[in-house]
Order: structure tokens, then sequence, then C-alpha cells
């Protein structure tokens, strides 16, 4: 977890240093955040472990969030950056929970169809690297290795203020760890500036 910290900190760090406003922009750089309602998909594993869990009552809250920051490199209609996703699944019972997280982060590249970024139709793109953590109540914690992580997405976005865009997206993300694959579809919020 440390070392996909440490990345994702240099990646930031060399596309802030690195990046410069696009011919024809009119931001140097954009700041995305993320936050909705996810429909996680499980392996046949996982998936028996969480039915077992069901069978004892528990309830379950799945959540997204997200956070990314890019640079424009096609004028102001195409951003490439750094971007963070990631799903939480909560499941509950009386003096035991089990959360159960799906994460990446890698490139990632968002194409407005509108006049500049977060305003009109939008489509993203994602790759990079994503692990599964299961975190049990009281217990343990559990990571999973590291495998490619995707995301693919589209949205439609205004302004609020001059500054900043509210976009609401739908996104599918999949990762496939140690031949498994994990996915998961969310309905998001998103606040860029």
């Amino acid at each position: 977890m440390k070392r996909l910290m440490h990345l994702k900190v240099t990646i930031c760090s060399a596309l802030l240093l690195l990046g410069g406003t696009a011919q024809g922009a009119s931001k140097s750089w954009y700041e995305n955040f993320e936050i909705g309602y996810a429909i996680p998909s499980y392996n046949a594993t996982t998936s028996a472990t969480i039915d077992a869990f069901k069978s004892q009552g528990a309830t379950s809250m799945p959540i997204g969030g997200g956070f990314g920051v890019y640079l424009p490199v096609i004028k102001d209609k195409t951003l490439l950056g750094l971007a963070f996703h990631g799903v939480g699944d909560l499941y509950s019972t009386a003096g035991q929970s089990m959360v159960f997280i799906q994460a990446g982060i890698g490139l990632s590249l968002i194409h407005s169809f509108g006049s500049e970024p977060g305003s009109g139709l939008y489509l993203r793109g994602d790759g990079g690297v994503g692990a599964l953590s299961v975190l049990t109540t009281p217990g343990s914690s559990t990571m999973s290795s590291l495998g490619p992580h995707a995301l693919v997405g589209t949205g439609y976005g205004f302004n609020i203020t001059s500054d900043i865009h509210m976009m609401f997206s739908t996104n599918y993300s999949v990762q496939n760890i140690d031949g498994i694959n994990n996915s998961a579809l969310d309905f998001m919020i998103n606040f860029m500036r």
C-alpha cells in the first residue's frame, strides 16, 4: 500500500511540475472529486463469503468515490491525469462488520464534447493497478495482490460557478487480480475545478 501511495505522489508531482497550459486551454490543471452509489460484483469465493454473512442478517451499504488531477493535452477538450477510483461495500450485523474495497490508481483520460472540461457530454477511460482489500471487525484486514485495473465511463456536466462544474457520471470498473475478476458499476456526482 505504501508503494501505491508513493507512486501516486510521484506521478502527481511530475504532472504538476511538467504540466503547462495546452495551446488554447483556459486552465493549466483540473481536479475532479466524485462520490456516489456503487453496485460491486465479486468472484465466486468472495461472493460466497458475502452470502454467508448476509445469511446472518447483514445489511449492505455500497459507496463509490474518487479523486483525480488532470492536465489539458489537446486544447481544452481532452484531459490526461492521475486518478484514484474506489468502491467500498460495507456489510454489518450486531457486533460484526466486513468491508470489501475495490481500489485502483492509474492514468486517466477525459474527453469533453462540450465547450470546456466538465461542461456537456464527456467520456472517460482509466488504466492502472488495482487491489481488493477486506477489513473485518473485530478482526483483521487483508489485501490481495496487485493487478490491472481499468475503468470506462461517461457523463454530463454543467457550470455551477465560473470555476466549478457539477457532473453526473456512470462508470464501469474491472480488476483482474491473480486471474480473478472483480468489477463495479457506479453512479457518481462529480465536482471538477
